[in-house]
């Protein structure tokens, strides 16, 4: 894999990096370690190089901080922050691999990202639908961002039909049948967990922010210029798009909120 941020579990890579000694002076704590899934080496490179200059960034500003933070308190501030990304990171890889039609592929991409998003919510709060880290709960996400038929699960449309192979054909192409059957697994396994996502009645977005402030609180203490910072953002949201159900707002909402912010 050449990558000293990168091993493997089985088939999964798995991206680790360690505290730095100024957070960990005595080096007790185990390195953090995300586990990215059975992802292509140059992928799982290209993820293990961000999430190794994020966990930097992240280190520096610890350090930075007046008071040291306790050394288990920063790795586990870190480990979210990644837990939050890696969801997200892994879809933009799987769009160098995207074969979907015209009339699926906006839909279907807009609502992988959402889902990868709130899974990675889910994993860096350790509560939620998908907070279970053993579970790939992205996998078939991922599909639906290639792959034509899982992306019609997602958005409820119909599978395309399968082409249909003479004999001959069929004898010469056994890899295309055993792909078309794990294909049609994967859309299944999709509109399994998509029904068991939460829909347009899930958490406030009030809600979601509080717990995100209180976690960030916990984690930093409560005079944090962070914590004041995100109490501002989720005012001002508030104030200018509303308070629904988190994964009822569209892209034009958020676009708006930026919008207004700039």
């Amino acid at each position: 894999m050449r990558s000293r941020h990168l091993t493997r579990n089985g088939t999964a890579c798995v991206f680790q990096i360690r505290v730095p000694k100024s957070l960990d002076p005595c080096f007790q704590l185990a390195p953090i370690r995300i586990t990215l899934g059975p992802v292509p080496n140059a992928r799982a490179r290209r993820a293990a190089d961000v999430l190794a200059g994020l966990a930097r960034l992240e280190f520096e500003r610890l350090g930075a901080q007046p008071m040291p933070p306790d050394p288990a308190l920063a790795r586990r501030s870190v480990e979210r922050r990644l837990a939050l990304t890696v969801p997200t990171l892994l879809g933009l890889n799987a769009l160098g691999d995207s074969r979907l039609s015209d009339d699926v592929r906006e839909p279907a991409t807009g609502a992988a990202f959402d889902a990868l998003a709130q899974i990675g919510l889910d994993r860096a709060a350790g509560r939620g639908v998908f907070a279970n880290r053993s579970i790939r709960f992205e996998a078939p996400f991922l599909a639906a961002l290639g792959e034509e038929n899982p992306a019609r699960a997602l958005i409820g449309k119909p599978p395309q039909a399968a082409k249909a192979l003479d004999p001959i054909q069929s004898q010469l192409d056994p890899i295309q049948s055993q792909l078309d059957a794990i294909q049609a697994q994967q859309a299944e396994l999709l509109a399994r967990i998509a029904r068991q996502a939460p829909g347009p009645t899930g958490m406030p977005f009030s809600v979601a922010a509080d717990k995100t402030i209180a976690a960030k609180r916990e984690t930093h203490g409560p005079n944090d210029p962070e914590v004041g910072a995100l109490e501002h953002r989720k005012m001002v949201f508030i104030g200018l798009i509303g308070d629904r159900p988190v994964d009822a707002y569209s892209r034009e909402d958020l676009q708006s909120f930026v919008n207004a912010l700039a």
